[in-house]
């Protein structure tokens, strides 16, 4: 049978232009709904409403412009899934920033690999052992902050390292909103590395209309 292809010409219908945008009309039309759901250390489930998900993204990307962050920046994050974890995510790409993930599994090597090879300023870590094996690949001395989903602990003797809880405090958000209008459709926004088994791991740029389309 002959292989058959789309045209890629043809228009994929009326998507957002960007992660930002789509995030403030989601949270406007679905303010009061649920958007996700977090099993806690109990096994309760918590869920999360949209026009808060949506505060918690505009406040961490307050902080990270706050910090240095700006337009075209990579911004890695090394977690597993979490609440935290994805509005730090949208929170990077929301504000023109391109976020970086690694795979939560990693160790030292890989993590330092993708650390030079993306030239991220910043990262996220979700506990104490994936922070241990932050600090232990040499090119994590390049990022400015090293923000910790847990407390920050007694052994951490790095002023880098700082709680996610205080990204969380930003109340004034005018900077986001800004930065959100001066990002384009085709900005990139992710840089997804592939799993190396055929070599070093690449990374694959995506852009917000790849993501939205």
């Amino acid at each position: 049978m002959k292989a058959t292809y789309l045209n890629s010409r043809i228009p994929l219908g009326k998507v957002e232009a960007t992660v930002g945008s789509m995030l403030k009309k989601r949270a406007a039309d679905f303010s009061r709904q649920v958007v996700l759901k977090e099993r806690k250390g109990d096994g309760e489930y918590f869920g999360l409403r949209w026009a808060d998900f949506f505060a918690r993204i505009r406040s961490v990307g307050s902080s990270l412009l706050a910090l240095g962050i700006k337009k075209g920046d990579r911004v890695a994050v090394y977690s597993k899934n979490t609440e935290e974890m994805l509005v730090w995510e949208l929170a990077v790409m929301g504000i023109g920033a391109l976020s970086v993930p690694i795979f939560a599994g990693y160790y030292p090597p890989q993590v330092d690999f993708i650390l030079e090879h993306s030239e991220a300023r910043m990262i996220l870590v979700h506990d104490e052992a994936q922070l241990r094996k932050v600090l232990d690949a040499p090119h994590q001395r390049h990022l400015t902050k090293i923000v910790l989903v847990n407390d920050v602990k007694d052994f951490v003797d790095d002023d880098r390292v700082i709680p996610f809880d205080q990204l969380l405090e930003a109340q004034d958000t005018t900077s986001y909103e800004k930065a959100t209008l001066a990002v384009r459709y085709q900005d990139p926004c992710l840089v997804m590395y592939t799993s190396g088994t055929t070599g070093t791991p690449k990374g694959v740029i995506l852009t917000h209309h790849n993501l939205l389309s």
